[in-house]
């Protein structure tokens, strides 16, 4: 391959990850009865989704104000398995979650 595909195929999946990457909506400031939830993955670095949405934080780290109900979590990080789970938040509530990722090669 030249260097030019070379370029060309790196450009090409930039724009693939840059247009798949939404961003979630601003945060409330009005953090009354909102929840929080602490996202912790060994090994670190893992980028984090909510229902399908790009948070732009990652592992360790925490979203906060967050309205009640339950989210989709998602988990991606190079040479491991994706991992979504489902977690229901109440008023207020904090919640703590730890996930070991499962390495694929």
């Amino acid at each position: 391959m030249t260097l030019s595909r070379y370029i060309s195929a790196a450009l090409l999946i930039t724009l693939i990850v840059l247009m798949s990457c939404r961003e979630l909506p601003s945060e409330s400031t009005d953090s009354e009865g909102l929840s929080k939830l602490y996202i912790y993955t060994y090994p670190g670095g893992a980028n984090l989704f909510l229902d399908g949405i790009s948070t732009g934080k990652v592992t360790p780290d925490s979203v906060v104000n967050l309205r009640n109900g339950a989210y989709k979590v998602s988990l991606k990080l190079f040479g491991y398995s994706d991992t979504t789970f489902t977690v229901i938040l109440d008023n207020g509530e904090s919640e703590r979650v730890t996930v070991e990722l499962k390495q694929i090669f």
